[in-house]
């Protein structure tokens, strides 16, 4: 009975190892996906260039009227 014990110690061992580093993996993929999406103009919706969109690096994702106004003249040349 003394090596079901240790075969059982082992087995949660072999688990806690793979668990903790796939958990950690997923948090930060979360910490990834949750800094890329609050760096989005769509969903803040505020300009940190004061309205001026050119030379804007949020200008393709941006939701703003300054922006669409700017992009649908930029479509029109």
């Amino acid at each position: 009975m003394a090596a079901e014990t240790s075969m059982q110690t082992r087995r949660e061992f072999l688990t806690a190892c793979l668990r903790y580093p796939v958990a950690a993996s997923l948090g930060a993929v979360a910490v990834l996906l949750a800094g890329r999406r609050g760096t989005g103009l769509p969903n803040n919706q505020t300009c940190r260039r004061h309205g001026i969109c050119s030379g804007c690096g949020e200008l393709d994702r941006c939701g703003l009227p300054q922006a669409l106004s700017r992009k649908q003249a930029q479509r029109g040349k």
